[in-house]
């Protein structure tokens, strides 16, 4: 029994189904989904030697050096227990790309069957959202004047940044999938358009960053590569009028942005509470941040000791602020920077992004994910916490295990 389940060809599109429904309802599932990637690939590939060979495959190698980053950062690191936790958190960078590189390779066909998966569950989540703001939508409404949302089933932030993945994944497959080409008729073109309409309602900044910068970059992509100049120009009028409706016409936009404007005008003045201001403590986490890199540039503070270097910034050049907002770096550049100091930033963001240097930035999958990516690290610190980093290393380790890119070979995937 257990052979036949490991051998199964539909194994991968049930771990990604867990995995989908773990990352939007439950931890333990998405826990459970890490694990049993990693040894369910391991009992596929059958022996040690095969598990190992996931070494020739180098953007695979890379992701998993990134564990030894964190790994290393113990020796400049003297709590050793928020070292150990840290350690704990990033095991995904250690046992994802083993794990699906052990499962084997995948057809073009699955991958986009996985995505498929992705977009159905990301649907179902918002529909339900969708019907409690219809149920409470003054109230609901009125939220986003405090800098709050709608209530989502994790962090806000994070939600935002999944719902428009689940938008452009929608997009990509519509401009570059055999199987569900772009259809005025096609199903999948009005959940693009209903996930797209959800990220603007949701009015979460880095939902809505992720959604222009990504969706633009593909869009260029597939006109440049195509010659074909209609999509471009759809585009562009497309945004405009996205622009044009949703602040005109959904109230949780407008709220955000006259909240955010309202934020804005907080940072670097004595205005009283200011720590209550999301974009004041973001603003304040990278300048302090700065200040520490600045007394440990080459090697930083060491994973462990992050926090305790800057709480010590923060009673120097915050005093009002109290403890409970002496956040990290909310910035995944500034977290990288502060950890790890140049070296290990440097040698991190290779690794992170070998794989769209490999394919010469070709590749529109990669490329949409990591546009936004490297946009939304300047001020979010996206995959530092586990909620962050299983799902998006995921999705790369996926793309990763398309049979063209085990061969490495065939470059027809690209196209």
């Amino acid at each position: 029994m257990l052979k036949k389940i490991i051998a199964s060809k539909y194994l991968i599109h049930v771990l990604m189904f867990w995995g989908v429904v773990g990352l939007y309802y439950s931890r333990s599932m998405l826990s459970i989904f890490l694990v049993s990637v990693f040894l369910l690939g391991c009992l596929r590939a059958g022996s040690l030697k095969k598990v190992l060979a996931f070494r020739q495959n180098k953007a695979m190698l890379y992701l998993v050096l990134i564990f030894f980053i964190y790994l290393l950062s113990g020796f400049n690191s003297d709590n050793t227990l928020m070292w150990i936790s840290r350690v704990k958190t990033n095991l995904p960078f250690l046992l994802l790309p083993i794990g699906f590189y052990s499962l084997g390779p995948i057809s073009k066909k699955t991958f986009e069957e996985l995505l498929l998966i992705f977009i159905a569950i990301t649907t179902f989540s918002i529909l339900i959202i969708g019907i409690s703001y219809a149920m409470h939508f003054e109230e609901q409404s009125k939220l986003y004047l405090f800098g709050k949302t709608i209530p989502t089933p994790i962090l806000h932030v994070r939600y935002s940044f999944y719902l428009a993945l689940g938008a452009l994944f929608s997009l990509y497959l519509l401009l570059y999938s055999e199987h569900y080409p772009f259809s005025i008729w096609s199903p999948l073109t009005y959940i693009m358009i209903f996930l797209v309409l959800s990220v603007h309602i949701l009015a979460v900044r880095s939902g809505l960053l992720m959604l222009y910068v990504s969706g633009i970059v593909i869009v260029l992509d597939y006109g440049l590569r195509r010659g074909n100049w209609k999509p471009i120009l759809g585009l562009l009028f497309g945004i405009i009028l996205l622009s044009l409706v949703s602040y005109n016409f959904m109230p949780s936009v407008q709220n955000k942005i006259n909240y955010m404007l309202r934020d804005l005008k907080s940072i670097d003045k004595p205005v009283e509470n200011r720590h209550n201001y999301s974009d004041m403590v973001r603003w304040a986490s990278i300048r302090t941040a700065a200040k520490v890199v600045g007394e440990q540039p080459l090697f930083g503070t060491g994973v462990g000791d992050i926090e305790i270097e800057m709480s010590k910034k923060y009673i120097e050049m915050y005093p009002d602020f109290p403890e409970e907002v002496h956040f990290n770096p909310i910035s995944q550049y500034m977290f990288s920077l502060t950890a790890f100091g140049v070296v290990g930033f440097l040698f991190f963001y290779y690794f992170f992004f070998y794989s769209l240097w490999q394919t010469g930035f070709k590749d529109p999958f990669l490329l949409l994910l990591f546009s936004g990516l490297s946009l939304l690290f300047l001020a979010e610190s996206a995959i530092e916490l586990q909620l962050g980093k299983v799902m998006v290393l995921s999705l790369i380790c996926i793309r990763l295990s398309i049979s063209a890119y085990r061969l490495q070979k065939d470059k027809s995937f690209l196209t």
